[in-house]
């Protein structure tokens, strides 16, 4: 089959049909729109992919067919890539329910453990992950990495006191002055009056002279974005 001409005017074979680029090809094309719509109408989702991996495109393709190619990939593989993470997903909640199963380690979460990379139980002749890698699972054609976070490890917005929080900004880099008047906000943020903190907090009158104005939540936080 016949993709067009390079320098020179010799055509360029594409051994094995147009999923198989060959070096003629990887070093012929020209840097040119014509070749880039023929080679991305040509070639498969497989033919796209390789040419997209290969060496970053070698360098010798244009910028131009090396993103319409990540282009071509990323929308043909979209399903692909979303029942991927809904099998990791679905790993994850195994890895989980196994360590339940482990005696000695079902009525505690600790960072030793497989599910936040630890080694598990390496003592255990009955350990269910063994050879299993959460940073590198092979499924079908592609594979997926799975890390799981505690979020009891986090701290609380709900319930974390007042110095827990100022000491939580200050530790991110938070200034000692910002860190109490950030952490101020969030408790009246929190609670269910509507007075303001000693060190600054805000409420619904500040709240009102924003634009665009609204209220607070003077409830628990749903979500962090809040």
């Amino acid at each position: 089959m016949l993709l067009g001409q390079g320098g020179g005017g010799r055509h360029l074979p594409l051994l094995g049909g147009l999923d198989c680029l060959g070096e003629q090809l990887l070093g012929e094309v020209e840097h040119s729109l014509v070749a880039v719509d023929a080679l991305l109408q040509g070639l498969s989702a497989g033919g796209i992919r390789a040419l997209a991996q290969r060496g970053g495109c070698l360098g010798r393709l244009s910028d131009a067919l090396c993103q319409e190619a990540r282009l071509a990939v990323n929308s043909q593989s979209s399903p692909e890539l979303e029942w991927l993470g809904r099998s990791g997903v679905e790993i994850a909640r195994w890895v989980l329910t196994e360590q339940r199963k482990i005696p000695g380690e079902g009525t505690y979460d600790g960072l030793n453990q497989f599910w936040a990379g630890g080694p598990g139980p390496v003592d255990s002749a009955d350990n269910p992950y063994m050879g299993i890698d959460l940073s590198n699972i092979p499924i079908g054609e592609g594979s997926v990495g799975i890390e799981i976070i505690d979020m009891e490890r986090k701290i609380n917005l709900n319930t974390a006191s007042e110095p827990i929080l100022e000491l939580a900004l200050q530790v991110l880099g938070v200034g000692a002055g910002d860190s109490s008047l950030i952490t101020a906000a969030i408790l009246d943020w929190r609670d269910r009056d509507d007075l303001e903190h000693v060190k600054g907090g805000a409420e619904r009158s500040y709240y009102a002279g924003l634009q665009p104005p609204y209220v607070p939540k003077d409830g628990p936080f749903d979500d962090v974005s809040e």
